[in-house]
């Protein structure tokens, strides 16, 4: 299932900030990776 950006954002209920952050190799919340696992399956 591919899922756009501003889609995951929506679904997790979290800003771009996240987005941006995971897409440079930043820090990102272990509850944001679980909730982005949550969605995706």
């Amino acid at each position: 299932m591919e899922m756009s950006n501003a889609q995951l954002m929506k679904k997790c209920g979290f800003s771009a900030n996240i987005i941006t952050r995971l897409k440079r190799d930043g820090y990102v919340s272990l509850e944001s990776i679980e909730s982005i696992c949550r969605v995706l399956d």
